[in-house]
């Protein structure tokens, strides 16, 4: 797998450093995948404990550029200042802070586990300008990523938001913001071993100002009251679902039928259910 870094005129670019393949889990659907997270815990797929990591860095701010940084673990708000900066095989434990992770400036993710800050009914374990690749996201008190500029979820697993009473939690959700993506990835917006929804995987809206150019694309999604909920108006351009999997675990349906029918310059296509394969 190629290593991407941001070149000075923030675009990604190979950096000629190869990453070696993770290994493959299978999943809670019985799937072979490739591996979405590091600690092993009851709500996720797991492999090493996060006790190989060594000590734990306590609330860091990230200020230096052009860094990766490798098997460490993190506790507190980590806060991106600087660009270029990489993380491989991390955990980031977010325990009473805000976040687990927010990025002022794009940041990259390579196999990390971001356990979000579950105690705050106003916390995401993510948020801001995130590229993460095959990472395990949970544990948000409110929402579990928060879309910011140029974000792209890539072979994740996002799931298990810690809802709280009277809260309005969505495993994702988009509030503005540019060039955004989801792809390959798996959202539970319901906890398999409770039988509690979420409000919905993606919760689309537009309060953050116009969006153009996303790709919702080969994810499996289940539950929540509407899977896909919100809708997408004028203030969005090039919003592009398709060959996305719907589970069965939701109240009311796979999506809202504002996101069904998407503006002029969009597309809902070949989106089906899992059981059946039938169009959605």
């Amino acid at each position: 797998m190629t290593r991407y870094v941001q070149d000075g005129s923030g675009n990604w670019v190979p950096s000629g450093n190869i990453l070696p393949t993770p290994p493959a889990f299978t999943d809670l659907r019985g799937e072979t995948k490739t591996f979405h997270g590091r600690y092993r815990g009851a709500h996720n797929t797991g492999v090493p404990d996060k006790s190989a990591l060594g000590l734990p860095e306590f609330a860091p701010k990230f200020d230096t550029p052009n860094i990766t940084y490798s098997d460490r673990h993190f506790i507190g708000y980590c806060e991106i200042n600087a660009t270029g900066i990489v993380f491989e095989r991390c955990y980031f434990e977010a325990r009473d802070a805000l976040f687990g992770i927010y990025a002022n400036q794009p940041v990259t993710l390579y196999d990390c586990d971001i356990d979000g800050g579950k105690f705050l009914s106003n916390s995401d374990a993510v948020s801001g300008s995130v590229h993460a690749i095959r990472c395990n996201i949970w544990g948000g008190g409110n929402d579990n990523v928060g879309f910011g500029e140029g974000c792209v979820y890539e072979d994740c697993y996002i799931h298990f938001v810690y809802q709280h009473y009277g809260t309005h939690s969505d495993n994702s959700q988009i509030l503005g913001f540019n060039n955004l993506g989801i792809k390959r990835s798996k959202l539970l917006s319901y906890d398999p071993y409770t039988g509690i929804q979420y409000n919905s995987s993606l919760q689309i809206s537009s309060t953050g100002g116009t969006v153009d150019n996303v790709q919702i694309v080969d994810n499996y999604m289940d539950g929540g009251g509407y899977t896909i909920n919100g809708r997408i108006n004028n203030l969005y351009s090039n919003f592009v679902i398709s060959g996305n999997r719907f589970g069965n675990h939701c109240a009311y349906g796979p999506v809202t039928p504002e996101v069904r029918v998407p503006p002029a310059n969009g597309s809902f296509t070949n989106n089906t259910y899992d059981n059946n394969g039938m169009l959605v």
